[in-house]
């Protein structure tokens, strides 16, 4: 099925809030005739996703504004404005926003309904402190998302919904260390 021809203005797009960071969904999967799912992302500072590793998808990110710490096949990366990153599906991957203000990515997702499921499905959780990370891991268990067991040179500290966690890569676990 061919994809719809769309321009999508500046601050335009559907607007999701996933577990504390707004998503703005530029184009949908039915929008690219399933190719891709396009969504901005303003992170949090201090927030991010831990690295995982997605089994149906690739995933690009593109840096707007900000800086990001980049997790990518067990090396870590400083990305700033225009830095783009290709995250191959089966290989680990997360982010964290490095800075005191929001920090804003473009991603891409081919194909895209199933990551577009799974963003739907994360943003009708309902926030709360701490972050149920089981329940997290149960969606995104369903959609071929895995947590990483991949060994990092240093714990990921991170903010989740909300709730401080650090991530004990050599551990593959997350544990709660203060909530904001």
């Amino acid at each position: 099925m061919p994809g719809t021809p769309l321009v999508i203005p500046a601050g335009g797009g559907r607007r999701l809030l996933v577990l504390g960071n707004e998503i703005e969904s530029k184009l949908g999967s039915s929008d690219t005739g399933g190719m891709a799912f396009v969504f901005e992302n303003a992170t949090p500072p201090g927030d991010g996703v831990p690295p995982d590793v997605h089994t149906r998808e690739d995933e690009m990110l593109r840096v707007i504004d900000g800086e990001y710490q980049i997790f990518l096949d067990g090396k870590t990366y400083k990305a700033t404005a225009g830095a783009v990153f290709n995250f191959p599906r089966s290989v680990a991957h997360g982010f964290r926003n490095i800075t005191d203000k929001p920090a804003r990515a473009l991603f891409i997702t081919t194909p895209g309904a199933n990551f577009e499921k799974f963003v739907g499905e994360l943003s009708s959780l309902e926030p709360r402190v701490p972050t149920d990370m089981a329940k997290i891991a149960g969606v995104s268990s369903r959609y071929g998302l895995q947590s990483s067991r991949a060994k990092f040179a240093q714990d990921m500290e991170m903010s989740v919904g909300g709730a401080r966690y650090i991530r004990a890569a050599t551990e593959g676990k997350s544990k709660q260390v203060r909530s904001e």
